[in-house]
């Protein structure tokens, strides 16, 4: 089972996002320790999209069968926007996700998941797969949020969802297809979804539905 964390602990566990860890390295939590090791990095040239997911034990560079199906929980981090200007996805990250989702998100129209999405959702599909024995919990902050809001939408494994923690991003409720709000309405009480009105990025939330529980 996960450990059990308070609020100012989950959103030191969702910054860890943006520190860049590598393989093997462990993360640590004030006044916890260490509550797990990145097991893998993605890094999506293609869509921009980056995530960490992150095992409770270290696992060895080639994990067997054997050691992947002892993994009982799995996190994945979602990462947010690359700052405009800095990196070679930051186009990616504002251009050809942020961007058209907030268009769609205040303008309405046609539902077209942009491709970083998409790739999330790919994403917890096949860390799924691959430890076969494990519940999930989700962090992301802003665009990383709107990654996890669509991944849990979109999986096939809705029971295995332990718990999602979404800091900061539009709501992209409007963006997922009737079976994906289906799955987003059956994990509302497992989704938790902290905005502040004042965060220009957290848009759509006005007399609307949504992905998860809204905590202002």
């Amino acid at each position: 089972m996960p450990i059990e964390l308070n609020d100012k602990q989950k959103v030191a566990y969702a910054n860890w996002q943006y520190k860049a860890p590598e393989v093997g390295q462990p993360i640590n939590l004030p006044k916890v320790g260490t509550v797990g090791y990145v097991s893998e990095v993605i890094d999506n040239k293609k869509t921009g999209e980056q995530a960490y997911i992150i095992t409770p034990k270290k696992l060895p560079k080639k994990p067997t069968a054997s050691d992947l199906n002892q993994v009982v929980n799995v996190t994945i981090l979602y990462r947010g926007s690359t700052e405009p200007g800095k990196g070679d996805d930051w186009v990616k990250d504002w251009i050809n996700t942020d961007l058209p989702i907030g268009n769609q998100v205040i303008g309405g129209g046609q539902k077209m998941p942009p491709a970083q999405l998409k790739s999330a959702a790919q994403t917890l599909d096949t860390a799924m797969n691959r430890y076969k024995n494990a519940t999930f919990d989700i962090y992301g902050h802003s665009l990383g949020s709107m990654n996890g809001q669509y991944a849990i939408s979109d999986t096939k494994y809705p029971d295995r969802i332990h718990a999602a923690y979404l800091y900061e991003g539009p709501n992209i409720h409007s963006v997922l297809n009737d079976k994906q709000q289906r799955t987003a309405e059956t994990l509302k009480n497992r989704i938790f979804n902290y905005i502040d009105d004042k965060d220009y990025i957290a848009i759509g939330y006005t007399n609307a539905s949504m992905v998860g529980m809204l905590i202002r």
